[in-house]
């Protein structure tokens, strides 16, 4: 982070075509006041930043995507461009993965082979007004539209 006037600017390493310049963004220029922050939210944000703070440890940070994405690659090296179906190994869940993923799948195909089909309910007074035909309710709309005109 570095600090320009009154906010902090975040680093990351970017391609060019994420890049937007700075004069795009609209910078706190006034007083703390005028932001409505209160001297005890600035405290708290300063405890905040200096709890925070530390030594840089890259050693502590692993990309697994990478470690992942090496592997596929060097297999299909390995296999000199042959597509094969992926091992149990390379298609598990990492640890840290989300696991509240919905198969839609297997329950579409699960509502398929129930045979089961829950027809749409009729409001009682649209029934009754149309008779139980569809036509005829199409054709007072139409009227409803022309006598609008």
């Amino acid at each position: 982070m570095l600090p320009r006037d009154n906010a902090l600017l975040l680093m990351l390493l970017r391609y060019p075509q994420e890049v937007v310049a700075d004069d795009e963004y609209a910078f706190p220029d006034k007083k703390l006041s005028a932001y409505r922050v209160t001297p005890k939210e600035m405290e708290m944000a300063e405890t905040l930043v200096k709890s925070m703070i530390g030594k840089w440890k890259p050693d502590e940070y692993h990309d697994d995507f990478r470690e992942r994405l090496t592997k596929v690659i060097e297999a299909r090296v390995k296999a000199k461009g042959v597509v094969r179906a992926p091992t149990a190994e390379e298609t598990a869940m990492p640890k840290n993965a989300a696991t509240n993923v919905v198969d839609f799948m297997s329950l579409l195909q699960k509502s398929i082979d129930t045979k089961q089909r829950t027809p749409a309910k009729k409001s009682g007074s649209a029934a009754k007004k149309t008779g139980g035909h569809r036509s005829s309710a199409r054709k007072s709309a139409t009227r409803k539209k022309a006598a609008k005109r």
